[in-house]
């Protein structure tokens, strides 16, 4: 299925390509257009507890392309390929398709067929859907441009104030892990020694093995209905965890016997959520409720089911200030989880960085040359916390600068506080050349 559609998106994209040059007349049914960015990156990690051994900078550069094209307006297309090159991590050295999609409509009917990148939850803050979000995990906190695609359809289906939406795509939903010079991972350089307290022996890593335990496909499928001044979303997700539960395995060589590779298995979740979202005055509010089931390693290191519930409430407003110029917009969120399970977990468990948490996002733009941004979460059971200040500054359309500081800390029981040494400053710049 997956060579079919390739095809097919391969014979679509280059009738697009041969059609550009013979775009003259306004009427043309055929409306192409390129967009496309270079951006440069980097970042700064200052001294912290419990540094590191990578470097204290990361620098990286981005090409991104863009090709869309329409046929009067009933058929889009998209294809849009990525080039990345990193100072520091080869793994990120790579040139990929990362959407490669063919869109129509007919009547009620909407359907996407291709490479698609999937942002599962809708809500404007975070929702438990999010957590099958597949991603490049480079750097935990900056994924906004590190959203991968999957291969498959996505089909909507409106009837009248009700939408019917199913998603199928490929089994693998593995976002991209990066094991080596990692300031996010620490691989073991030794391993305690059974039956010999105290001691350990010097290992060494020298690769890592995937599986899958279902290679059944990702499937999403949501109900959303307008009720009154209220639109009620419910929405079922059953894939492979875009994050792996691992555990080293040993090689045992005669030649090597201190070797082993990291073992890398994508277990199964299931999502169950109901959206509930309405206005008050200017205000958007919005509520989920979500259940999660998922594997994970106990503290006793057995594979065990983890369930557990997600209850969110948040609010968000945009004001469009007199001077045209000026805007503002607000964004909170609070998220409780409740654990089905009598364990805590562990800080370094990425899904599970929320547990009772309080979330704010603000923009605030002064001219449309500045603007200025914050980003925070707080929460109260690990006492972790984070603060991410931001500063933009864009002299015309086609270049942007930003700069900013990410600041992590709290108990060494939570995620930020855990990863205290990764608190650092970052420097963008972008250019457009479109």
């Amino acid at each position: 299925m997956k060579k079919w559609t390739q095809t097919i998106l391969g014979i679509f994209f280059t009738l697009i390509l041969l059609d550009v040059n013979a775009q003259k007349a306004n009427d043309d049914p055929w409306k192409t257009n390129f967009s496309g960015s270079i951006y440069s990156l980097g970042r700064y990690f200052y001294q912290g507890r419990g540094a590191s051994s990578s470097s204290t900078w990361q620098a990286e550069a981005r090409g991104i392309l863009s090709l869309q094209s329409s046929y009067q307006e009933k058929i889009q297309g998209q294809l849009t390929v990525l080039g990345n090159t990193n100072a520091h991590v080869q793994s990120r050295n790579r040139l990929w398709v990362n959407e490669a999609f063919v869109s129509c409509r007919k009547g009620k009917m909407f359907l996407t067929v291709g490479k698609q990148t999937i942002k599962w939850g809708t809500l404007t803050g975070y929702s438990a859907l999010d957590l099958a979000n597949r991603y490049d995990y480079y750097d935990i906190l900056d994924t906004d441009n590190e959203r991968l695609g999957l291969w498959g359809i996505d089909t909507r289906l409106s009837l009248g104030k009700t939408e019917l939406q199913l998603h199928a795509f490929q089994p693998d939903n593995r976002s991209k892990l990066h094991l080596q010079n990692n300031r996010w991972i620490d691989l073991p350089s030794s391993l305690p020694i059974p039956n010999s307290p105290g001691s350990e022996l010097d290992v060494f890593y020298t690769g890592n093995e995937y599986v899958f335990n279902t290679h059944l496909p990702t499937i999403g499928i949501s109900v959303s209905s307008q009720i009154g001044a209220m639109e009620v979303k419910g929405k079922w997700l059953s894939a492979n965890n875009d994050i792996p539960v691992s555990s080293i395995k040993m090689q045992g060589t005669v030649e090597n016997p201190n070797d082993y590779i990291v073992k890398l298995d994508y277990r199964p979740i299931h999502i169950g959520a109901v959206n509930f979202s309405s206005w008050l005055g200017s205000w958007n509010v919005w509520s989920e409720l979500a259940h999660v089931n998922s594997e994970r390693f106990d503290n006793s290191g057995n594979l065990s089911k983890d369930p557990y519930s997600f209850i969110s409430l948040g609010t968000d407003r945009f004001w469009q200030m007199e001077h045209p110029e000026r805007q503002l917009r607000i964004m909170a969120q609070y998220i409780k989880v409740v654990s089905w399970i009598d364990e805590k977990y562990k800080p370094t468990e990425l899904d599970h960085i929320f547990q009772s948490s309080f979330l704010l996002d603000a923009m605030v733009q002064l001219t449309y040359t500045w603007r200025i941004e914050l980003r925070s979460v707080a929460d109260m059971v690990t006492n972790g916390f984070y603060f991410a200040p931001t500063i933009q500054f864009r002299p015309s359309d086609k270049i942007s600068l930003k700069s900013g500081a990410d600041f992590l800390t709290g108990s060494s029981r939570s995620f930020f506080g855990n990863f205290g040494h990764n608190s650092r400053l970052h420097f963008h710049l972008t250019y457009y050349p479109f």
